[in-house]
């Protein structure tokens, strides 16, 4: 690291601009060679919760040490190892974000508030092309590390529960198949008949009577005692309780229970039976034994996954439909009810409910998506708006499709719907910002873009969405906008940086942050700002020219009536050491107590009115 000057390094800038940049609206640190703070801004105070004097003069890493419940991040090794570089190189040295933690006052608590930061070291070189300062500025970006954190949780959630509704919905599938098979296999048979002559005790069973019991065909004789034989203990009671009342009233027998075979297997059966009176003969029993144990189980499966399926849609927010294409009469799930804003099955779903309390525009629209859908066969997509009983608008996400019947007629609809209210409003609110704004996804393929961006381009929707980026601004294609937005892709990192566009001649600032699928763009023009940085600059070196060369004795003086600037006449007329003086009393530079002390009192009450004082005095001079 080359040699510099002790006053290139310890002359502080005049007075003006120390307020300029002191009142600058970003973060900056104005660091000297040995990485001491010379000058802060105020935005720079208040991002970090310092106070200016607590670091002025001292070494940053004193100022700002590693948090020692983090040490893992190693944030003041890679900030030296940054600042370091830029005394090296002479050049400026961007840093990706940064994990910083800031010490906090005592009066806040003590210890460090987690911070995340995007720091940018700048050199600030002489005419020799030696490093005098380095620009040290930060981005508190804090809140949108925290943000795209709770985005990747929230993504991987909805993630997980879509897994779980697909899932569910397969299993329902499945389980609706099984339940078509098993109605199947009874019409076929795989019942059971039996026959008794009253009061005898002597019955006959058919065939599949005693496979139902576990017994070969015809394999004994068949009696009441061993029907009942067979009833399991737990429902044995209920069992001779319903006999009874069937033998003694003659009255429809309609009874399931469970028996034990003559295996061992636990089966459930399902009994019906009616007496037969005929004329001048005795009375018959004929009954049917039908063993239901698969059928009992699907249901109790079905149920189960029906409660998870519900339990799924209702974390989801997402409810499902169906409905008759002759009569449009919904089935909707519980959570499809509470999406509309009601209680599940306290309302009639009919098509005239629905398109009462939806947004009078929509009804036609979502009429033509679903009838459009039906004449080509396609899947159907809308958003429908709705009231809910309180009066509240929300927005809903519709999606489904057409079944259709052997001869190729619409039978019914089957669909899902999604309250997108706060993705609305989200949408709603970007199109109100004064910023460019899109997302592309991993392909560069619009997703999005607000208001803005539109008006910016010249375009409409139907030219951009879905489209690539350089195939919609071609003129992007070998510019340093698709360095950023390549770069941030390919590296999956933010990128925030200001660009001249040739094309209209004007500068803007561009922050590209990767998403979960793909990257968000934001974009501003900062033309009058740059402009106005570059005229605040030609004003500041003019002063500077002006203030070096007026002929008048110009100096700077703390409270304490320390020198802190002069210019070079006020040391010429006074003999003085070029910077020699600067952090001395005038009492240190030799000047005598009768004409020091008068100048102290004038500094003082300068200080305490804030008003100016005038002061004469007379001081020999080398020329004398």
């Amino acid at each position: 690291m080359s040699q510099v000057k002790e006053e290139e390094i310890t002359q502080i800038e005049p007075s003006v601009l120390l307020q300029i940049l002191e009142a600058a609206p970003d973060p900056y640190l104005i660091l000297s060679p040995d990485l001491k703070i010379r000058a802060v801004t105020q935005a720079y105070l208040t991002a970090t919760l310092s106070r200016s004097e607590n670091l002025i003069g001292k070494n940053v890493f004193e100022a700002f040490p590693d948090n020692p419940a983090t040490p893992e991040v190693r944030t003041v090794e890679n900030l030296l190892a940054s600042l370091m570089k830029v005394l090296r190189t002479k050049h400026p040295h961007q840093m990706p974000t940064q994990h910083y933690d800031v010490p906090k006052p005592l009066e806040l608590g003590g210890g460090f508030e987690e911070k995340h930061w995007n720091p940018v070291n700048v050199p600030v070189l002489n005419n020799a092309g030696e490093v005098i300062y380095i620009i040290h500025k930060v981005t508190d970006v804090t809140a949108l590390v925290n943000k795209q954190d709770e985005v990747k949780d929230l993504t991987r959630e909805r993630n997980a529960l879509q897994v779980g509704l697909d899932l569910a919905h397969d299993i329902q599938q499945k389980l609706k198949e099984d339940e078509r098979r098993l109605k199947e296999a009874q019409a076929i048979g795989h019942i059971g008949s039996f026959e008794s002559v009253l009061p005898g005790a002597e019955v006959v069973w058919s065939d599949e009577m005693y496979r139902i019991y576990g017994l070969e065909p015809q394999s004994e004789p068949a009696t009441l005692e061993r029907f009942s034989s067979f009833v399991h203990p737990d429902d044995k009671l209920r069992y001779d309780q319903a006999m009874q009342v069937f033998f003694q009233e003659q009255r429809k027998l309609d009874l399931t229970y469970k028996i034990i075979r003559a295996d061992g297997q636990l089966r459930i059966v399902h009994t019906l039976a009616t007496v037969t009176r005929g004329a001048g003969e005795q009375d018959r029993v004929h009954g049917t034994v039908q063993d239901i144990t698969e059928q009992k189980l699907a249901q109790e499966k079905l149920e189960a996954n029906e409660a998870l399926l519900r339990q799924a849609e209702s974390v989801g927010q997402t409810g499902s439909y169906e409905a008759n294409a002759a009569t449009m009469y919904f089935r909707f799930s519980d959570e499809a009810y509470r999406i509309l804003g009601y209680e599940p099955y306290v309302v009639e779903p009919t098509l005239e409910w629905l398109n009462s309390i939806s947004f009078q525009e929509d009804e036609e629209l979502v009429n033509q998506r679903i009838a459009q859908a039906t004449e080509t066969n396609q899947p159907y997509q809308y958003i429908r708006r709705i009231y809910w009983p309180n009066g509240q608008l929300r927005y809903l996400e519709g999606k489904g499709r057409v079944i259709y019947d052997e001869q190729g007629q619409p039978v019914k609809y089957l669909g899902t719907i999604h309250d997108i209210t706060d993705q609305i409003r989200t949408d709603l609110i970007l199109n109100t910002i004064n910023e460019v704004c899109f997302e592309l996804d991993e392909q560069l393929q619009f997703r999005y873009a607000n208001r803005k961006a539109y008006e910016a381009w010249g375009k409409n929707p139907e030219e951009v969405l879905g489209k690539g980026y350089f195939e919609v601004l071609p003129e992007n294609s070998d510019s340093d906008i698709s360095e950023v937005i390549t770069t941030a892709v390919q590296r999956k990192e933010q990128i925030l940086q200001r660009l001249y566009n040739p094309i209209d001649e004007r500068w803007y600032f561009y922050n590209a942050t990767p998403s979960p699928t793909g990257l968000i763009v934001l974009y501003y023009d900062i033309t009058d700002r740059v402009n106005a940085r570059r005229k605040i600059q030609q004003q500041q070196e003019q002063f500077q020219v002006l203030i070096e060369n007026m002929p008048d004795l110009i100096s700077k003086w703390n409270k304490d009536g320390v020198l802190v600037y002069n210019n070079p006449n006020f040391e010429a007329k006074l003999g003085l050491r070029t910077g020699g003086e600067l952090g001395k009393t005038n009492l240190e530079m030799g000047i005598i107590q009768e004409v020091a002390r008068p100048f102290l009192e004038s500094l003082q009450k300068v200080f305490a009115s804030g008003q100016p004082q005038d002061h004469s005095c007379d001081i020999q001079t080398p020329e004398g």
